[in-house]
């Protein structure tokens, strides 16, 4: 993402500390509190004191960078528990009120952004877990799936959606992420007959679009 959004992002966090803490002394509903947090993906657990925040980790990818700031961000505000989301995204669980926004705004300088991870929102986009090493794969989709995530999440703010999004890229390997399950799926296809072309086809479900975008 770029500065400017960045810098929005930050402004956004700044206004949700706001608003976790005015819940946690009881002066916003759990309703009007899930409809505001879910877009920062965080939500509060059955005891309205405790806080789950999800991780967006497109394509699933755990970075070096990444993996140390969790496992410092576990040591320093005792998370007693991470979560694997079956849409490759982790989330922490527990958290106070404090410790929320916290965690938000030391997670960006290793790439992870929370914005969008709950709600009617664009969610964690999802990529076969071996891709650019499996063998057999079309090609490696690992930077479709992250020019995705940034372009969605570059226009979040502005689109008003009836449900959340979820979308997946597979390497056209397996179809571990079960792309007909998702509202968008795209398998890798290299054509044999040449060979320096690759496409992305849509998975074709019923009453789902079906179109096929060239690579090179």
């Amino acid at each position: 993402m770029d500065q400017q959004w960045l810098n929005t992002y930050r402004e956004e966090i700044g206004g949700f500390s706001n608003t976790i803490h005015s819940f946690a002394q009881g002066e916003i509903a759990r309703k009007d509190y899930k409809g505001i947090s879910g877009g920062f993906g965080s939500y509060a657990q059955r005891d309205a004191a405790k806080h789950m925040l999800r991780l967006r980790l497109p394509g699933g990818r755990v970075t070096p960078e990444r993996l140390h700031f969790m496992a410092q961000a576990v040591q320093q505000y005792h998370v007693p528990f991470l979560k694997l989301t079956t849409c490759e995204a982790i989330q922490m669980h527990d958290l106070t009120p404090d410790e929320v926004p916290a965690i938000m705004e030391a997670a960006i300088p290793c790439g992870i952004i929370t914005r969008g991870g709950g709600g009617d929102n664009p969610r964690n986009i999802q990529a076969s877990p071996l891709t650019g090493v499996q063998p057999g794969e079309a090609f490696d989709v690992m930077p479709w799936a992250e020019a995705a995530t940034e372009y969605l999440l570059s226009i979040c703010r502005d689109i008003h959606m009836p449900r959340k999004l979820k979308v997946a890229f597979c390497n056209g390997v397996d179809d571990c992420v079960h792309t007909a399950f998702r509202d968008m799926g795209f398998v890798a296809a290299a054509w044999a007959a040449a060979g320096a072309w690759a496409c992305w086809r849509r998975n074709p479900c019923p009453q789902r679009m079906c179109c096929t975008i060239s690579a090179a």
